[in-house]
């Protein structure tokens, strides 16, 4: 940012405040971070620059629903997806319908970051948040898009888990860990990876009965 003001670049500042707004959003200063995106963006569109927007307004997307402004972000999101249709942009649609059906599930008030166990989905938006995720799905996997097939199939996987279909959905977030021979240490695969753990571990507690308690007398048994 210091270098694009000292030489007059103003394509690298609006850059720069768009990367430094999403960077304040992932270390959680997100009303600040939505802040400086939302103006590295103006900045961008008066520069005449068109490339890389949908990609930017699926960032401020995620960053309103982390600020819990639900509509603000589907607003954004609409708009991301209104310029990947007009300008055939479509790198980053996958990402975009992902961020949709994760959008979809907040908005129905089932968000699962504030409940344990999550709480199951109404069928009507379960049924759009999947086919938001299976829309992603194909499209990452028409462009061979490896990243973006994880990050939507463990956004499907969880989605599965909270519905009941435990069984579909260990298998499917395993299955997409296995393209991966190395990045074992990127977010996405330690998310990815963090979850079928935690699923196992799940399934493995269900399996096993309770213990029955012990008496203080050791040639009796508790009843």
């Amino acid at each position: 940012i210091s270098l694009a003001e000292e030489y007059a670049l103003p394509l690298w500042l609006a850059f720069g405040h768009m990367n430094r707004g999403w960077s304040r959003i992932a270390q959680r200063d997100i009303d600040n971070g939505i802040e400086e995106l939302r103006r590295g963006l103006s900045m961008y569109d008066a520069s005449g620059a068109r490339l890389w927007r949908p990609h930017y307004f699926g960032l401020l997307a995620q960053g309103l629903a982390s600020a819990e402004r639900i509509d603000d972000a589907r607003r954004e999101l609409s708009a991301a997806l209104a310029i990947v249709e007009e300008t055939g942009e479509f790198w980053c649609a996958s990402e975009l319908h992902r961020i949709e059906g994760e959008l979809v599930i907040m908005q129905s008030g089932s968000d699962d970051r504030h409940s344990t166990p999550p709480q199951k989905l109404p069928s009507a938006a379960a049924s759009r948040a999947e086919d938001c995720f299976r829309q992603a799905l194909a499209i990452a996997d028409k462009q061979k898009a490896r990243s973006w097939k994880l990050r939507a199939t463990t956004s499907l996987g969880r989605l599965y888990h909270r519905q009941g279909k435990r069984e579909e959905a260990r298998r499917a977030v395993e299955e997409a860990l296995e393209w991966f021979k190395e990045g074992h240490d990127t977010e996405d695969l330690k998310t990815a990876q963090a979850l079928v753990n935690a699923w196992h571990a799940t399934g493995r507690t269900r399996a096993c009965p309770p213990s029955r308690p012990r008496s203080r007398h050791p040639n009796i048994t508790a009843t």
